[in-house]
């Protein structure tokens, strides 16, 4: 998994793109696993390929959502987590490693405005792929930025009298 970008501040969004390969013959249970940090949020999820040689009864299929749950920060209310259960998946032996044994699916998330998100934090998210009795995991960070904004005002002209017209000019820089 890839995020882009690697860098959010508050309100943006990282895209999550992740890649297992499966392995030949029979796999049971295809569960993919998304478990965001603490202060981002699911925006959407998609199954966005499925490999030629993959088939199976309740194999999802492309378009197809993740199931999202609040359960990374239980009681926040906000969905921290997508699982694209494939259930049991069967990879035609062609003897050959490529895109027809790869499964690929895409979740979007939000740097939500809490306190835990602060300029310099660090959040790192975590896919599982589960299949038969083994996991592989996955981790990629993103680093919180914050804005860190001058305002400078300027009277025109400087000095004003009684009933004279001012002019306010309003200067507004992101140093962050």
């Amino acid at each position: 998994q890839d995020p882009a970008p690697s860098v959010l501040t508050i309100g943006e969004t990282a895209t999550y793109e992740l890649r297992p390969y499966l392995h030949e013959g029979t796999t049971e249970p295809s569960r993919i696993t998304d478990n965001l940090p603490d202060g981002m949020i699911v925006v959407s999820s998609q199954v966005l390929a499925v490999g030629g040689n993959l088939s199976g009864l309740n194999l999802l299929a492309v378009g197809d959502p993740g199931v999202t749950n609040d359960i990374n920060d239980p009681g926040d209310g906000f969905d921290d987590q997508v699982v694209f259960d494939f259930g049991t998946v069967d990879n035609a032996i062609d003897g050959v490693d490529n895109d027809l044994d790869l499964i690929v699916v895409q979740v979007v998330a939000r740097m939500h405005d809490t306190p835990l998100n602060t300029d310099g934090q660090v959040r790192t998210n975590t896919a599982i792929f589960d299949y038969g009795l083994t996991q592989r995991t996955s981790e990629v960070s993103v680093e919180v930025v914050e804005p860190n904004i001058e305002l400078t005002k300027q009277f025109i002209p400087d000095v004003q009298g009684r009933g004279h017209t001012v002019q306010v000019e309003l200067v507004m820089t992101n140093n962050g």
